[in-house]
């Protein structure tokens, strides 16, 4: 396991599985994590990732980002932003040191969020329907490299959260979005496909049993993606599981064997 910082007072672990093989023939998977935008980091799930790389062969990434707090004034998109930041940073294996630089291959990105950090990637991947101008921009190397997008006990429509808990709006949602009085301009759930993402395969994962995030927001996320994907005649490209995991919890579905399976499942499904 190696860190690398991609941005000043920034940077990502990178743990690389037991048996790695040539770089040419396995993806990069990048786990970024959750905290209501408001906590944890890397060093909170370097054993997940460590799980994951063993279970899949592959090297794991995990970033950090920058966070809310009430002692600063960050709000959204800059977390999204630094998740960018990486994202294009690891797209030029160059960038890292020698020994890493032929650890992945650099077109083949996949991306596991977990609940702040499900809406950070819909930010990314998605953009916001007109007249709302998109405040993301990734570019079209970085669309067209990653192939898949593993998301769990996402937060996708904040006005729909604070309609089931009220309390996060004064606990993480106002640090990080500002304290306003509708939150629509940010619902990732009402976002639209960007000109490359249209072969992206989605897998949207909650447990039934979360008690911080209910599954209206997965439900009403994939609704919409399938939508989407279906007007383009892709159908296949989105998927809602809510039985795989069944821990009752939040972050507690890391411990679940069957989280790690699931990842492992998903990653050679969509790399076969």
């Amino acid at each position: 396991m190696d860190d690398v910082e991609y941005a000043p007072g920034l940077s990502f672990a990178l743990h690389l599985p037991p048996n790695p093989a040539p770089a040419s023939s396995k993806p990069l998977l990048c786990w970024v994590h959750g905290g209501a935008w408001r906590s944890e980091s890397k060093d909170d799930h370097r054993q997940t990732a460590a799980r994951i790389a063993h279970a899949t062969n592959c090297a794991v990434a995990l970033p950090d980002y920058r966070l809310s707090t009430q002692h600063n004034s960050l709000h959204h998109p800059a977390h999204a932003q630094d998740v960018l930041n990486f994202l294009h940073f690891i797209l030029v294996p160059a960038n890292l040191p020698a020994h890493l630089a032929s650890t992945y291959d650099p077109s083949k990105i996949y991306l596991i969020g977990h609940s702040c950090s499900a809406h950070m990637l819909a930010s990314i991947y998605l953009a916001p329907a007109p007249p709302l101008v998109p405040v993301l921009a990734p570019s079209p190397a970085l669309l067209r490299a990653t192939k898949a997008l593993l998301l769990t006990e996402g937060i996708y429509d904040l006005d729909l959260l604070l309609r089931s808990f009220p309390s996060y709006k004064p606990w993480f949602v106002a640090n990080a979005f500002g304290d306003l009085p509708s939150y629509a301009h940010v619902n990732v759930a009402t976002f639209t496909l960007r000109d490359l993402s249209h072969h992206l395969r989605w897998l949207i994962v909650h447990d039934q049993n979360d008690p911080l995030v209910d599954t209206v927001q997965s439900r009403s996320f994939h609704d919409h993606l399938a939508a989407l994907y279906s007007a383009i005649s892709r159908e296949e490209n989105v998927r809602l599981d809510l039985d795989r995991l069944t821990v009752k919890g939040h972050n507690e579905i890391f411990a679940e064997d069957a989280y790690i399976e699931l990842v492992a499942q998903f990653v050679a499904n969509k790399v076969a």
